[in-house]
């Protein structure tokens, strides 16, 4: 008589190679196999992402940061615009560019060629123009988040 085995998803997330014995250890190989290629996978996003040439933002002049201010806010950054503030906000921003879960997008913004620095997770869109500069950064609305899903945000059409 076959044993059935149950469906990878049914079993206990703590699960062991151990587990797997009694079915054979092709299958606990081949999980964990891929469980190891997704870690090693995002590891190098990871590198890859602290990698991230952040140097257009540190070129900026800081009057763009200033009056973009008011958006610091979605980096946990209040008070009035100084050159502390500014300068915490213009980290913030690098630290969002360098993060593993931000996808980098060509795209546009009112129809102007912009590169998106897009975190799903945070739901924070940071943009950079087409002559290298920060332009503005805020938390996307639903329908926004599909459009940047499509590389344009303002109407803007590729």
């Amino acid at each position: 008589m076959v044993q059935q085995q149950p469906a990878l998803d049914a079993i206990n997330p703590t699960w062991s190679p151990f587990d797997f014995i009694g079915w054979g250890a092709v299958p606990a190989a081949k999980f964990a196999g891929q469980e190891i290629a997704a870690k090693i996978a995002a590891k190098q996003l990871a590198r890859a992402a602290a990698k991230r040439d952040v140097s257009w933002v540190r070129n900026t002049p800081m009057g763009q940061f200033q009056s973009k201010f008011k958006h610091a806010e979605i980096f946990g950054i209040k008070g009035n615009p100084n050159k502390k503030s500014l300068e915490a906000y213009k980290k913030a921003i690098e630290q969002h560019v360098k993060s593993p879960n931000t996808v980098v997008k060509q795209g546009t913004y009112h129809k102007k060629p912009m590169t998106h620095y897009y975190n799903e997770k945070t739901g924070i869109n940071v943009m950079r123009d087409g002559n290298g500069k920060f332009k503005s950064a805020w938390k996307l609305t639903k329908s926004q988040k599909e459009h940047i899903r499509k590389g344009n945000l303002g109407g803007g059409k590729k």
